[in-house]
């Protein structure tokens, strides 16, 4: 009897060690794994006591970072980025491609999380910047965690994304894609719950799809874009569950829309050959603009509003008659334009610049959406840059340099 449980105790002592060996080859590149399992069927797992990017609290330090002089053009900080955050006071928030997270303000910068993160492949931020979502580890069987910038912690999500998550117009709900041999699900889930909870909304046929929000209660569904195969743009109720083309049989179609002016960018390719034409379309995807220059929508456009000044009479109690300048909101398109538009023309789009066989060097336009006017907002150094990723505060645009990985800022005064 003792020899059968000493044999017994030698089995279990060896699955243990191999358990053991297992868990530290997959996990010793950085990310922790939720010591809870992640149900995906029931919502996020947390566990606040534990560390990395699965679950838990991170770490924070101040580290000296390596900011050049503010100046007219230039880049904001010596570290490569992955996504990226501007806010209102001049500070940011970034996130290296080693998944660390830093707050940049002034010339200071203080690491949010100092855990690293192995093979991120994708990191957006919530609308009012206070959640990260992340993307991660095993290209077959990644994962997904959210960070939360104010407690400086992340928690597991979901896992085996189909898409690259979505933040919500307001809130911070999540849209996202699951898939398996035949079907995709599309998939919300709202972290602003005390027990947030996957809720599937339909399942459809077929891959490669992506997500973008049409409104808080719609979303949009289309196809990876090529110059070789037609996509359709699909708008989606979440509520009643119901599905209507916008779009259809667009080759190449690459697609930005923007839930508060409810107006998209359309980039649609040639079929099967070089170039493309850009427009500007309504809800109902009929076209309300054609642009004169061409670059690519998603990539390298973003809506926002400027403050228009404006002069108006008032009549004062005296009867006299005095004016008052009054600075309303107009919604505006910001777009990275490549200056070398035969090359550009030439190539077959978007699949020449996804897969990284063309890079551009671009100018910046800033166009008026209420009257059409386009203002050139180029830097006048001359430096070559490919930008993508744009943001805008009132003070600056900021993009990603494709060149270098690093952010650079574009004073608007």
């Amino acid at each position: 009897m003792l020899k059968r449980l000493s044999f017994l105790s030698s089995i279990i002592g060896i699955i243990l060690l191999v358990l053991a060996i297992g868990w530290f080859i997959r996990y010793r590149n950085g990310a922790t794994p939720p010591v809870t399992p992640i149900d995906t069927n029931s919502g996020v797992t947390t566990n606040p006591g534990s560390q990395g990017a699965g679950s838990g609290s991170a770490s924070t330090s101040t580290v000296k970072v390596t900011v050049p002089p503010k100046k007219a053009f230039g880049p904001v900080a010596d570290q490569e980025v992955a996504a990226y955050y501007p806010y209102a006071d001049g500070s940011l928030i970034i996130v290296q491609p080693s998944g660390q997270v830093m707050r940049i303000s002034g010339t200071e910068g203080t690491l949010l999380s100092t855990l690293s993160i192995s093979n991120l492949s994708y990191a957006s931020f919530s609308r009012d910047g206070k959640k990260i979502v992340a993307v991660f580890g095993n290209p077959l069987n990644q994962e997904v965690s959210v960070f939360d910038t104010d407690q400086k912690s992340w928690s597991p999500v979901f896992i085996r994304p189909g898409s690259k998550p979505a933040w919500s117009p307001s809130g911070h709900r999540l849209a996202f894609l699951t898939e398996d041999q035949l079907n995709t699900t599309i998939s919300t889930i709202d972290l602003n719950l005390s027990l947030p909870k996957i809720q599937d909304i339909l399942t459809l046929q077929g891959h490669d799809l992506t997500l973008q929000w049409k409104s808080d209660s719609e979303l949009f569904l289309s196809e990876k874009p090529s110059a070789y195969a037609a996509s359709q743009l699909l708008a989606i109720d979440l509520k009643k569950k119901t599905v209507r083309p916008i779009l259809r049989d667009r080759f190449g179609l690459d697609f930005l829309w923007d839930t508060n002016v409810q107006q998209g960018v359309v980039f649609e390719a040639v079929k099967n050959g070089p170039g493309g034409t850009m427009q500007l379309v309504g809800p109902d995807g009929l076209v309300t603009r054609k642009f004169s220059f061409t670059t690519l929508a998603e990539q390298k456009c973003l809506f926002d509003q400027t403050r228009v000044a404006s002069a108006t009479a008032q009549l004062s109690a005296s009867g006299t008659v005095s004016s008052q300048t009054v600075r309303d909101l107009t919604p505006i398109l910001i777009c990275a334009v490549p200056k070398n538009t035969t090359r550009f023309l030439g190539a077959t789009l978007p699949d020449d610049y996804l897969e990284k066989d063309l890079m551009t060097e671009d100018g910046v336009l800033e166009i008026d959406l209420s009257n059409g006017k386009v203002a050139d907002r180029s830097p006048s150094v001359q430096e070559g840059v490919d930008a993508i990723s744009i943001k805008a505060t009132e003070e600056a645009i900021y993009f990603i340099n494709r060149y270098n990985n690093k952010l650079y800022r574009l004073l608007r005064s």
